[in-house]
C-alpha cells in the first residue's frame, strides 16, 4: 500500500510574517539595523518590475532610503507567493533570509556610500531587457528581482 499524499498548502500572510520575523529577531547582528528607522515591513502586494516590461519579473524585496520617513525594507508577499506558491516552511524559511540579506546590503552599502549591489542589480536589469530584445538603458536600480 502507497503513502498518502496530501496537497501542499501554501504559506499564508501570517505565517510568512511569523517566519520573517524570526528571521529579524535571530539571524542577522543588531547593528545591520542601525539607520534602518523605517522599518521592515511584509507587504501583501505583489510587485512587477517597472522596468522591465514584461509580467514575468517580480520584485521580491526593496530597499527605500527616505531623509524624511525613514530608510525601510518592503518585502512582498504577494510577489513570494507567485514566485513560489509550493515552498515549504524550511524553503520560506531559506527564501525569506536571502531576500533580506539582499535588502539589507543595500542598507549598508548605502550607508557607507557603495554601490556594488545597485550596479548588481542593473546589470540583472539589463539582461533582461537583453533576453526580451529590449534595447536596455542605464539607470540604476536596488530591488531584488527575480524571473517567474
Amino acid at each position: 500500500m502507497g503513502t498518502l499524499q496530501f496537497p501542499q498548502v501554501p504559506l499564508d500572510f501570517d505565517e510568512v510574517a511569523q517566519i520573517l520575523d524570526n528571521i529579524v529577531d535571530r539571524d542577522f547582528p543588531e547593528a545591520v539595523y542601525s539607520g534602518l528607522t523605517g522599518g521592515i515591513y511584509l507587504l501583501p502586494d505583489e510587485k512587477h518590475n517597472a522596468r522591465i516590461p514584461s509580467n514575468n519579473y517580480y520584485v521580491l524585496g526593496e530597499y527605500c532610503h527616505s531623509r524624511f520617513m525613514g530608510d525601510c525594507i518592503y518585502i512582498y508577499y504577494g510577489s513570494f507567493r507567485k514566485l513560489y506558491p509550493k515552498a515549504s516552511r524550511e524553503q520560506a524559511i531559506a527564501i525569506l533570509h536571502g531576500i533580506l540579506a539582499h535588502e539589507l546590503r543595500h542598507h549598508m552599502e548605502g550607508r557607507a556610500g557603495e554601490r556594488d549591489l545597485e550596479i548588481e542589480d542593473e546589470i540583472f536589469v539589463q539582461q533582461a531587457l537583453r533576453r526580451l530584445g529590449i534595447r536596455a538603458g542605464k539607470r540604476q536600480g536596488s530591488d531584488e528581482h527575480r524571473q517567474k
